[in-house]
Formats: structure tokens, sequence, C-alpha cells
């Protein structure tokens, strides 16, 4: 999956964090019904062929949740970057009000 985002105001930062956000919760929801598949079907069938199925699945639980970690992560340091840019700009600001004419 390849995102761009170009940075045009302190609400496209806003933005991307929620995307980050959104596609973190979609790899958790993905996670959640894998887990649900392999156990229905560890249950239905003990089959050697199922079993390899279902230790599949299973093995892609981990990394489904490290990279929805990860996206959470990555939002967070959107999000604190756009707080210290607009602590930044503000500071800024507000020094160049007080220079004199």
């Amino acid at each position: 999956m390849s995102v761009r985002t170009s940075v045009d105001s302190f609400q496209s930062l806003g933005d991307a964090t929620a995307k980050l956000n959104d596609y973190s919760s979609s790899y958790t929801q993905i996670s959640n019904q894998l887990i649900d598949v392999a156990s229905t079907m560890e249950h239905a069938w003990q089959g050697k062929d199922n079993l390899a199925y279902v230790n599949r699945i299973n093995g892609l639980v981990p990394k489904l949740k490290w990279m929805a970690d990860k996206l959470t992560q990555m939002g967070e340091i959107i999000a604190s970057e756009q707080a210290a840019y607009e602590a930044f700009q503000s500071d800024t600001a507000g020094k160049a009000n007080s220079l004199p004419n």
C-alpha cells in the first residue's frame, strides 16, 4: 500500500493522522477476523491440511498486529509534530508581531 500525503496545512497533518489510525483499525479488524476464521476452522475439522491452514493463518496475526501498532505509532508521531509545528509557528508569529516598525 502506497500512501502519499502532501502537507499544505495543519489540517493536512491531522487528516494524515486520522488516515493512519483508520489503517491501524483496519489491520486490527482483519487480524480479529483471521483469528475467528482460524478458530472456527480448527474446531470444525482436525484434518492435517486444515491444521496447516490454521497454523498459517495464526502465523499472520502477529505480523498484522505489528503493522497496526506501527501505523498507530506513526499517527502519534505526526500528531506530535503537528502540535510542535503549530506551537513554533505561533511563537514565531508572536515574536514577529512584537518587532518595532
